[in-house]
């Protein structure tokens, strides 16, 4: 498979990390890794561009350099989990204490307990060992001795082992003995249950990540005409999306990207399409003429599909124009509250509850969330290197029609 990816770095500063601690109530002492996070990565997948290309002139190809080849190693990512998504039947806590399973008359093997409920645990032990699919496990500083769990899951390569009680009765004495321990040391354990600590990263990387909108984007809301449905515009000062077009004041000319050209009255086959959701995504085009300055609108399908595309790559080569190639990718907004803006409007009541009315009925209005993303380096690239798309069956159908 071959995967192309768009990404898009921003710098997190000292400021925006204190302001999502002191949002969402997080003590930056027991989350150090939050506090040093420098940056975030926006990663987009663009395939869709590159999976139906052909050269449209004769290439030689060489070999690929072995740098370009897979290293085979990995690097580790941590998946934030939404609280909306947790489906834990019992409090988990994280904890480190040396645990032991018996493996034969006489014989142990050597663990540590991850972390800990009322009814399972996580334990560690050495890469690739042994384990029967039920064992008998003894951590003495939570007074656990040889108590029978069923292996749940045992992930060989890294020695997690995840463990669930097996004998009922055992089970519920061993889970009044955890609940007891909790209950006694109730700030100690506090701080270490993993829905907690899972609800606080993922509500303090949201809020950075919002502060930091890869591309301009366009909130929609319900309305009779489509244009008017266009409601408020997000966009960064560094942000290059609207580009061939400039921002005047608080006047962003949207028009370039979604009005169809040549129509007397206003009108836009991209935003029908995407509130009809007949269609998601859209390339927009245009070529910037060096000598005039004067924008050139090109169809999506006259340059990805047509001789045009030669005439361009010419004129580029020649450095007579400009390229500018404009991702618009539509996402549908399926409810109007979710845990995070439940919490920010519940803060801001307090504050100001006419403001607070007026949110929380605007936010059921919101439909759709509309990205402008410009891609002009990508597709400049695929047009100065001969490559063309190949018309799909249903393209090629159009044409017979037409």
């Amino acid at each position: 498979d071959f995967i192309c990816t768009h990404c898009r770095l921003e710098g997190v500063n000292r400021e925006d990390k204190q302001k999502a601690f002191a949002i969402h109530d997080i003590a930056s002492k027991e989350f150090e890794q939050l506090a040093q996070i420098s940056h975030v990565l926006y990663c987009k997948d663009v395939s869709a561009y590159l999976t139906n290309l052909t050269l449209s002139a004769k290439c030689d190809f060489k070999p690929l350099s072995k740098t370009l080849k897979a290293s085979g190693s990995n690097w580790r990512i941590d998946y934030v989990m939404e609280e909306d998504l947790d489906r834990r039947s019992e409090t988990r806590y994280v904890i480190d204490k040396p645990a032991s399973i018996k493996v034969g008359l006489l014989s142990s093997l050597d663990a540590r307990v991850a972390d800990l409920s009322a009814s399972g645990m996580k334990l560690i032990v050495s890469p690739n060992s042994e384990l029967q699919k039920e064992i008998r496990v003894s951590v003495p500083e939570l007074k656990i001795k040889g108590e029978k769990y069923k292996v749940v899951h045992y992930q060989a390569d890294t020695g997690t082992v995840r463990l669930c009680l097996m004998e009922d009765t055992r089970k519920a004495k061993v889970g009044s003995n955890v609940d007891h321990m909790v209950e006694e040391n109730t700030a100690y354990f506090k701080v270490r249950d993993i829905a907690r600590i899972q609800r606080a990263t993922h509500r303090y990387i949201w809020e950075l990540a919002v502060r930091h909108m890869p591309s301009l984007s366009v909130l929609c809301v319900m309305n009779r005409f489509t244009l008017d449905r266009l409601k408020t515009v997000y966009q960064s000062d560094t942000s290059d999306d609207l580009y061939p077009f400039s921002r005047t004041q608080n006047i962003i000319p949207l028009h370039g990207f979604f009005a169809d050209k040549a129509q007397a009255k206003p009108k836009s086959q991209i935003l029908e399409g995407m509130f009809k959701e007949t269609s998601n995504q859209a390339l927009v085009v245009h070529c910037v003429r060096k000598s005039d300055n004067r924008l050139v609108y090109i169809k999506e399908r006259d340059f990805l599909f047509s001789r045009l595309r030669t005439q361009i790559k010419t004129q580029l080569d020649e450095g007579k124009i400009q390229l500018s190639a404009t991702d618009v990718t539509a996402i549908r907004c399926h409810g109007a509250i979710t845990p995070l803006t439940k919490k920010r409007l519940a803060q801001l009541s307090k504050i100001d509850k006419a403001m607070y009315d007026k949110l929380e009925t605007m936010q059921a209005g919101y439909t759709h969330c509309i990205f402008i993303t410009n891609m002009s380096a990508l597709h400049h690239d695929l047009v100065v290197d001969n490559l063309i798309a190949k018309p799909q069956r249903q393209e090629l159908e159009g044409e017979g029609a037409a």
